[in-house]
């Protein structure tokens, strides 16, 4: 492996990762992905706003062929299994994750077969911490404050259908329970906080947990 040139690599790796996987969405080989973003009503405006890719079956690293296998591991898009490389994501809408001040830190992938998990997020690396991370906050910090009050929803989808029907003072946990981190970030830009996540079992959990945290 070559040696590993720092955080700004990373940073310039997950741009370049987020136009490979947003030229595959609007390919014929993207059809699948386009086609869920589609019937889930996302709108091609959101879509292109928020970056929205896809990570074909098979392996797209060598896309990224400028960046070395090192960078590649280090920023969560590839794993190393007897000495071969491969890719994290496959078959997956890519929700590009940012951070508050827009630079593309993580992705969160939907796969589009029936295979667990449904939502696979990029691994913690030196530049994302998904316990520390809010999606879709970049976008929607300022609107917070202007109304002091915050919508928390569970994941991509969640956040995309509301922000797209005017919610603009939305975010999401990434699809898993909420951390103290995360409803610190909160308070910097809230005084009040909307709970809205899934009427199942599971969500009335999660939602009990985060009225915990945040009290």
């Amino acid at each position: 492996l070559k040696e590993w040139k720092g955080e700004n690599t990373l940073y310039s790796l997950m741009e370049k990762a987020s136009i490979v996987f947003r030229k595959f969405l609007l390919k014929p080989e993207g059809k699948s992905a386009f086609e869920y973003l589609e019937k889930r009503g996302v709108s091609l405006e959101i879509s292109e706003k928020f970056k929205l890719g896809y990570a074909p079956p098979v392996n797209w690293l060598r896309e990224l062929d400028d960046f070395s296998s090192q960078d590649l591991i280090k920023g969560g898009l590839a794993l190393e299994r007897e000495k071969e490389i491969y890719p994290y994501f496959r078959n997956r809408v890519i929700f590009p994750i940012f951070s508050l001040t827009g630079k593309i830190v993580a992705f969160g992938g939907r796969t589009l077969e029936e295979i667990e998990p449904k939502y696979l997020n990029s691994p913690d690396t030196p530049i994302f911490q998904k316990g520390r991370t809010l999606y879709g906050l970049n976008f929607t910090k300022q609107e917070m404050m202007k109304k002091k009050e915050a919508i928390l929803v569970e994941g991509y989808m969640d956040f995309l259908s509301l922000f797209q029907e005017g919610y603009e003072n939305i975010c999401a946990c990434l699809g898993t329970s909420l951390t103290e981190n995360q409803a610190l970030l909160i308070s910097r830009y809230a005084e009040k906080v909307n709970l809205l996540f899934d009427p199942d079992e599971a969500g009335e959990k999660a939602t009990l947990r985060a009225i915990e945290i945040f009290w």
